[in-house]
């Protein structure tokens, strides 16, 4: 192996040349080469006097790693009394290096404007370490800005504008971003100012320093455009962005008898799903399109044994990558918890495998709540002696003795019909449930699979009656919508996040929707990096509707959007609504009074 060691002298002195020759020759374009020297040595830090190798120089940006951003060979170089010297340039110009032309110059190409490094590898050996620093070098960048001065002068700037990315609502505060127009004469661009036509119409606003701008948006198509104005030269040019909305798109599934309630609505293998009880009946539906917008959405009766009289409400989960739900049902033995899971990955071959979770005092007509813990199906319920949790011994949950232990042995007592939500947050099982004497509490597990007890518990709201608790990671934070009466009869759907990972520290509490009077329903989603509730609501016997709310910041705790998703005149007491995020747009599946229908929503551009 040969070793080198890099002379910095030689590299010193031909700065110095290049920006002499610069000088007294003006518009010429002077040679860019690098002389450069190495002592050469063996393996033994003796001189290596004599022999031919071959070297290849390489530049890069990074001292480690990165990618050549320039390559050259010299092969068969003579070592002469132990150095070696080379004139680096000659055979790959510098001027191949991409650099930072000014917008228009296509002939103003890189060169050293940068910090560069220099690799040198000996023959078939590895590359040398440490790569060798250059400084920027003089000439490389001022001659040729000498040369362009004047073209570079009379230059515009160059307008760039980037719309809202993402989904957004009718109402939502969205911005426009023109920080990267560029300026040819002022490369930090503090020279730019921009002036703003929201509305397509040719009317400008003054001129102003701020490259971005917020407005609100609406159901119309909008043109934008900005005019960028470069102060020194007073040139300008102008980009523009057109923005179609997003708007509501829905579908008609399935009608309902008087008992039911919406289980979930997921993907399913990239297909948006949705599972409901309806009387006896588990049914489950799955859209042939990743949309949810195209063809008919395909029916299956999955269960046909649930409890006809309750409207408790079923849990919906993907396990094992196939659907799966949870229910109650009546056997010999009493109540009991039941579970099934397709077959097949879409769900629709019959019969689905089921098997018993929990037979001993199981409340009825409250929820059960069905999630993937630890890579097992685990569910959530009510009994009569306190709030209960039961995980699978096995990934797909069709082993008969699932692991059950209390998750509160006071709470949830046989005077209110609990509504609950399991989840799996930052690796472990937690639960948010309403208690009839202490309100509205969180609890999580001290392990990953929940088994251990006790569970850690907060109460979040102590001053209302809940109808309805949706739990969701929001922000790397546990956070709850739930939809409540407080004492003084205010009905409202509510959200509260936790300021800590583990849910165990102080919560922060917004109302979101204060609307309706009677048994209403929320569901929490996160859609993209914002939380998303899902409000089924009610003034008895005159008017109804489902709306979808979305926070214009990623905790949730900033202004919520509201938009109405169906509006209905007659209700049957059936208020159910579920939001997911289906291709990072909102989805959301809900009980369409107008049609007694359940029905899907979301939306698309078209």
């Amino acid at each position: 192996m040969v070793r080198s060691k890099v002379s910095h002298c030689g590299l010193i002195a031909l700065l110095a040349l290049g920006l002499m020759r610069t000088l007294a020759f003006g518009q010429a374009d002077p040679p860019r080469l690098i002389p450069f020297s190495a002592a050469m040595t063996d393996q033994t830090g003796k001189p290596v006097t004599t022999g031919t190798h071959d070297f290849t120089f390489r530049l890069y940006r990074t001292p480690v790693g990165g990618t050549a951003v320039w390559t050259e060979r010299h092969p068969n170089i003579q070592v002469t009394d132990g150095l070696v010297r080379v004139m680096l340039g000659g055979i790959t110009p510098f001027e191949t290096i991409p650099g930072d032309e000014p917008a228009g110059l296509s002939e103003y190409h890189g060169g050293f404007e940068k910090t560069y490094c220099l690799g040198v590898t000996i023959d078939n050996d590895p590359e040398m370490l440490p790569r060798t620093q250059l400084a920027p070098a003089v000439f490389a960048a001022d001659a040729r800005r000498v040369k362009f001065a004047d073209r570079i002068n009379s230059l515009p700037p160059t307008a760039l504008l980037k719309g809202p990315t993402g989904f957004y609502l009718p109402g939502d505060k969205i911005r426009f971003d023109a920080s990267e127009s560029r300026d040819s004469t002022d490369p930090a661009n503090g020279q730019l100012e921009y002036a703003w036509d929201l509305k397509g119409d040719g009317v400008y606003s003054s001129y102003a320093a701020s490259p971005e701008l917020q407005t609100t948006a609406t159901l119309q198509d909008v043109s934008v455009s900005v005019k960028v104005r470069s102060k020194t030269t007073l040139t300008q040019s102008t980009a523009r962005c057109y923005i179609k909305p997003w708007r509501l798109v829905s579908s008609s599934l399935s009608p309902y008898p008087y008992v039911s309630r919406l289980a979930g609505l997921l993907e399913v293998n990239g297909y948006p799903a949705m599972a409901w009880q309806a009387g006896a009946l588990v049914r489950y539906a799955i859209s042939p399109s990743a949309s949810g917008l195209s063809g008919s959405w395909q029916i299956a009766d999955v269960v046909t044994s649930a409890n006809p009289d309750s409207p408790s409400k079923p849990g919906f989960a993907v396990v094992d990558g196939r659907p799966a739900v949870s229910w109650q049902t009546w056997l010999e033995s009493g109540l009991t918890l039941k579970y099934a899971i397709s077959r097949t990955p879409n769900g629709l071959q019959q019969p689905w495998d089921a098997v018993s979770v929990d037979g001993t005092n199981i409340l009825w007509d409250t929820d059960s709540s069905l999630v993937v813990v630890s890579g097992r199906p685990a569910v959530s319920y009510c009994a009569s002696n306190g709030l209960k949790y039961a995980i699978a011994r096995t990934p797909d949950g069709l082993q008969q003795a699932w692991d059950i232990v209390f998750v509160d042995p006071e709470g949830a007592g046989p005077e209110v019909s609990s509504p609950i939500s399991l989840a799996a947050v930052n690796g472990r099982p937690a639960v948010a449930y309403f208690d009839y004497h202490v309100g509205l509490r969180y609890a999580v597990s001290r392990t990953q699979d929940g088994l251990q007890q006790p569970w850690d518990l907060v109460t979040i709201d102590s001053q209302v009656y809940c109808y309805s608790v949706s739990l969701a990671v929001v922000n790397g934070r546990p956070a709850i919508a739930y939809a409540a009466s407080d004492p003084e009869g205010w009905f409202a759907a509510r959200y509260a996040i936790s300021n800590s990972a583990d849910g165990l520290g102080p919560w922060t509490k917004r109302f979101v929707d204060i609307q309706g009077t009677e048994y209403p329903d929320v569901s929490l989603a996160v859609v993209g990096d914002r939380p998303a509730i899902a409000h089924a609501w009610s003034h008895t016997y005159y008017d109804s509707g489902t709306k979808l709310l979305l926070c214009q910041t990623p905790d949730g705790l900033g202004e919520w959007t509201k938009l109405d998703i169906n509006n209905s005149a007659w209700t049957e007491d059936i208020l159910s609504a579920i939001v997911t995020s289906i291709g990072g747009v909102p989805a959301v599946g809900y009980c369409d009074q107008n049609s007694s229908t359940f029905s899907f929503a979301t939306f698309d551009r078209h």
